[in-house]
């Protein structure tokens, strides 16, 4: 099967997050996509951080109309830092004959170099890099690895004349870059909204997470 990993911390999970999923199912013929919420994640310092358990309630009761979407604890259950390399490892090491695709925004991809172990999980896993807004894939041969790559062909990504790109590079497996529309939500604009008005917009969450977050008051 070919599995896309698509971690992040979901605090909380948004319908965002479900398009994102849905349109690099559909762009890519992935089989099935695992959500990975974070545990303490390496990267971020958040002090509206919700508690482990309420982040991965969220995220499952948001995918649960979707047979297609799973999810796994492995990294909510860890006691140090979510690293994406360990999850990697575990995965591979589970799911032997499972093909899987890491599933990563434009402007993070930019900043893998300074991820842990980010040579040997760049030579794991493929990868798959969605547009984001503000970020262009021409700037993609600022990365060592990209260099000699054609600017041309990132040029018309970005321009949507394509909206795929398979890049092959000699030392890695493949990476597809990908342009999507994107859903403009954030997770920090839902909280900073709840806490000024107490209220939560429509058309930004799953109605059950919506309710859960009310009536726990997680935020």
């Amino acid at each position: 099967m070919k599995i896309g990993i698509l971690g992040g911390t979901f605090n909380p999970i948004h319908l965002g997050h479900l398009h994102l999923a849905l349109e690099v199912r559909s762009k890519t013929g992935l089989d099935e996509i695992l959500f990975i919420p974070a545990g303490i994640p390496p990267h971020k310092i958040d002090e509206d951080l919700a508690s482990p358990a309420d982040r991965f309630k969220m995220v499952e009761m948001a995918i649960s109309d979707y047979p297609f979407f799973k999810i796994s604890d492995f990294e909510i259950k860890r006691a140090e830092k979510s690293y994406s390399i360990d999850t990697v490892r575990a995965l591979k090491k589970s799911h032997p004959l499972n093909e899987f695709f890491f599933i990563i925004g434009l402007d993070a991809f930019m900043e893998i170099e300074s991820w842990k172990d980010s040579p040997f999980l760049l030579q794991t896993v493929h990868f798959i890099v969605v547009s984001r807004p503000g970020y262009q894939f021409a700037h993609l041969v600022r990365l060592p690895f990209f260099k000699g790559s054609s600017v041309e062909n990132l040029a018309r990504l970005d321009d949507q004349r394509i909206n795929r790109l398979d890049v092959h590079l000699n030392e890695f497996p493949t990476l597809i870059l990908l342009h999507i529309n994107p859903r403009p939500i954030s997770s920090s604009e839902i909280r900073q909204t709840l806490k000024l008005t107490g209220r939560l917009g429509n058309n930004l969450l799953p109605e059950h997470v919506k309710s859960f977050i009310i009536k726990k008051k997680i935020f």
